[in-house]
């Protein structure tokens, strides 16, 4: 049996969580985000018509000056939550993204999006990264005109 345990473990190690594992962590991350914000004075459900208000809400985090770790801790609650919109009003599901170790969200059209790292990109780059059309177009299942699809990215 201590074998079999390990082996398990080692092999987890090498593909990383499963999809239904990714869901409820990702789930969680997002209910944290939604009570977090609630206990700040805003609130959100998660109806799509949500998501622009979450740029205005990044402007608004971004002015406290936030340390390394809080902007870290959003980046993910948020993007979280990002994910949590899509899957919940578009139909995706979470998954794990051996590639780049990464949680995603497979749309209907089966393209993955990445929101952790699309939230730590408006938070960190700037508005050209905006939330709300990158839910509008996962929700949509299609790329844009002229877009490329991208690798995974890495570690997470």
């Amino acid at each position: 049996m201590f074998s079999r345990r390990k082996k398990q473990q080692r092999t987890r190690a090498a593909t990383g969580p499963d999809d239904a594992e990714v869901s409820t962590s990702m789930a969680g991350l997002a209910n944290a985000f939604v009570t977090g914000s609630a206990q700040e004075g805003h609130h959100f459900d998660y109806a799509v018509e949500n998501a622009p208000r979450l740029d205005a809400l990044v402007d608004l985090f971004l002015r406290s000056q936030p340390s390394d770790d809080v902007v870290h801790s959003m980046a993910v609650s948020m993007g979280a939550y990002v994910g949590e919109l899509i899957v919940r009003n578009g139909g995706g599901s979470w998954t794990h993204v051996p590639e780049g170790d990464a949680p995603g969200v497979r749309l209907t059209s089966g393209l993955v999006c990445f929101p952790l790292n699309k939230v730590a990109k408006r938070i960190t780059i700037g508005p050209t990264h905006s939330i709300a059309q990158f839910v509008g177009v996962a929700m949509a299942g299609v790329l844009p005109p002229g877009a490329q699809p991208v690798k995974p990215p890495r570690g997470g």
